[in-house]
This record gives C-alpha cells, structure tokens and sequence, in this order.
C-alpha cells in the first residue's frame, strides 16, 4: 500500500526572463514503511518535488494522493492540517528553523499544542519522550537549552523530535545531513533507519550522498533535469545500474583510493523544452534517435528506466 503517490507531477517556476520546468512528468509511489531514497545534481528536481508533496509550491499538472486525497487541490487551511501533522519536512536549514531566543522546550510544546489540545506538563513530557526516540541523551537537559548551546547534530535530532512529536507518520528529509561532519550525518541516519524500523514511519530520503543514500534506503530514484532517469532497488542499482547517467553519478561519487570520474558537460535545467534525451549531449552511448525523441520512462520488472538503448520498446 502507498503511503505517498505521485502521478505526472508538473511544477513550472516563472521568472522575470523564462519559464523554467522544475519537474517534468513524474510519478512514483512512496510505499507504506519504505524508505525512498532520491537522488541527482543540484537543480535536477529533487527539492521541488518535496515542496509540492508539502504544499509549498503549486503543481502546474499532475496529483499527490494521500490518504485517499490529492493534496494539489487543497487550500491552504486543509494543508495545514496535514502539514506536519501528517507529513514532516526536515532540512539542512535546522539552525534558522528554531528560534535562537527561545529555549527547546517551549519551541516543542507550539509545535505539539499546534495540532493538539494537551496540558503544558503533558506536552513537555511528550516532548521529552520524543527527543528520546531521536536519540538524544538527557533529553530534560535539551529541553532547557538555547539552540546556540547544542551541536549541530543535536539541533538536527531537535528537528526530528519536533516532527515525530506532532505525529508526522511521513518524514521528508531534503539534505538533512548535508551540513553534518560524516560521524554525525552517520548518527542521523541510523536515527532514521530506527524511526522506520520500529515506528514504521515511511521516509523520503533526499541526498547527493550516494553513499548515505545506499545505507538508508530500500529503493532509489535517480532524477535528471526535472524527469526520472531511474528507479530501482538500492542494492540493484548500485551493483548493476541500468541508466548511463546513473552508472555515470556512480563513477563520480568519491570512493577511497579511488579517484572520481567527473560528468563531462553540464545538465540542462528547463526539460520542458527539450524533445530529445535530456542526458544525450553529455551521454557516451547516444544515437540519432536520443538526439531527436525523448524516451518515455520505461518499466523492467521492478525497474524505471528512461534511455532508448537500455530498454525494449
């Protein structure tokens, strides 16, 4: 059962000077209990995706169903209600999400009382038992701590308590690690590896770390210029990628004792306007066909694939 589906999703950012497809077309499912991992360079979608799953930008096309319902055809005050309540958004941006002027304890209790009537010792007490589960030592200690007198880390597993606290059955972590030395980012995810197995709290996992993503999460999609280059399996993916750009993003990842293969050219960032492949100019493996139609996303078994040559029409 799906915890999340998405169906030809759309997102169209209009500047002063283009029109940018920021998303193109894209559907997939987050299953119940899953831990979804995506994955692709900077500008390749994977943050919009996660706003308009949270309601933060509008779909130009497209549906996100949950719970029965498509959240692109709420207003505002029903989003809310789902936001955070239901689904949780957490970012590298943890130190400008709390407050510096006030301590973790009450900052916990608004965001409990938010979607709750609960007394102020009952909110604490919940609170405490959350920053419990997202492994804090001495979680009565944290509550009465400024922001600025907790580690990076520690403001992070805040962040997740804090979500986990309003009863967010889905967590969306975009970069959550990103700003965290690797012994911590390691730490936060064995966290979220522990919410998911014991919680059953389903997880979209958004990283550039090919490593960190292969450590969490069960499937992985690969995004390329706003459309779905691949999905599959962690480990499937990693032993026997299907997509060049995927093998390629494997190559490039920093390994020890092994220097990276760097992606030759630069990715395209409006996929609107393409009708050929969007990977073709930069992709060792292109033909005239990839030049001048652009594949549709292919299923293989468990698999997505979009590349002419590495699927059967």
């Amino acid at each position: 059962m799906d915890a999340i589906c998405v169906e030809n999703l759309r997102v169209i950012f209009h500047t002063g000077k283009e029109t940018i497809n920021a998303v193109d077309d894209v559907s997939f499912s987050l299953r119940k209990g899953e831990i979804l991992g995506i994955a692709g360079e900077s500008g390749s979608g994977k943050s919009t995706i996660a706003a308009a799953i949270m309601g933060l930008v509008h779909p130009e096309e497209g549906h996100i169903y949950f719970n029965g319902r498509d959240l692109t055809v709420l207003r505002e005050n029903e989003m809310r209600e789902i936001r955070g309540q239901h689904i949780a958004l957490i970012n590298q941006e943890f130190s400008s999400a709390l407050n510096p002027f006030r301590k973790i304890a009450p900052q916990m209790r608004d965001a409990i009382s938010a979607h709750r009537k609960t007394s102020r010792k009952e909110a604490e007490k919940h609170a405490e038992k959350m920053l419990g589960i997202a492994g804090l030592e001495s979680p009565r200690t944290i509550l009465e701590a400024y922001p600025h007198q907790l580690s990076g880390g520690m403001k992070q597993r805040v962040m997740i308590a804090i979500a986990l606290s309003q009863g967010a059955d889905i967590l969306i972590a975009d970069e959550a690690t990103a700003s965290l030395d690797v012994t911590i980012q390691a730490q936060i995810i064995e966290v979220l590896k522990n919410l998911n197995r014991t919680m059953g709290t389903s997880i979209i996992f958004i990283s550039h770390n090919l490593d960190a993503l292969e450590t969490i999460a069960g499937r992985i999609m690969i995004m390329y210029s706003g459309r779905i280059a691949e999905i599959a399996g962690s480990r499937e993916l990693f032993t026997s990628p299907m997509h060049p750009y995927t093998e390629a993003l494997i190559a490039a990842s920093p390994k020890p004792f092994c220097v990276p293969s760097p992606i030759p050219g630069r990715m395209e960032r409006n996929a609107g306007t393409f009708s050929s492949c969007l990977f073709a100019a930069r992709c060792p493996e292109r033909t005239k066909r990839c030049l001048h139609e652009r594949p549709p996303v292919f299923r293989k078994g468990e698999r997505y694939i979009s590349c002419w040559e590495r699927c059967d029409e």
